[in-house]
């Protein structure tokens, strides 16, 4: 397997742990969400999420670092300690709007002296924008609870 294959199925497995580990919960509204996860050389895990807002053409992110905890519990008069993952979103309670259009797309490329690098896409939106793909990249510097985002830019198809 080539490494982008291979780190695609560790990235699949973990986002299948999380979500086993996690369980379902409600985070925010929206639609035409995308969601990424990466662990850092510290072991800890970050996850970015981009979306709709869900009947308009604004377009929100979230960040998040996943949190663990032990806790000790009784099953069948033994006790137990049990490793519990909570989500703690680093943007706050609810999406930061970033830009306008449908259909996101984001990927945490890497994680660079505590810095998550992204790179997001998007279509155009709403006629006669729909048919138009944008690109931009953003940084979050550790601590930070806002991502720096570039201007946002047309894909340019050619074809030789």
């Amino acid at each position: 397997l080539s490494p982008v294959c291979l780190g695609s199925l560790r990235r699949a497995a973990m986002d299948q742990f999380l979500c086993e580990r996690i369980g379902e919960q409600e985070y925010d509204t929206g639609s035409h969400w995308s969601i990424d996860s990466v662990v850092s050389r510290s072991g800890q895990v970050f996850l970015l999420d981009v979306h709709n807002g869900g009947g308009n053409n604004n377009l929100y992110y979230r960040v998040a670092k996943v949190l663990t905890s032990k806790r000790t519990v009784e099953i069948d008069g033994q006790v137990q300690n049990q490793e519990q993952l909570e989500v703690f979103w680093l943007t706050g309670s609810s999406g930061v709007k970033y830009s306008t259009g449908d259909k996101p797309g984001a990927q945490i490329l890497d994680i660079v002296e505590g810095q998550l690098h992204i790179l997001e896409c998007h279509n155009g939106g709403r006629w006669p924008y729909s048919n138009k793909l944008y690109y931009r990249s953003g940084i979050l510097q550790e601590g930070a609870s806002s991502i720096n985002w570039t201007k946002k830019n047309q894909l340019r198809m050619t074809v030789d």
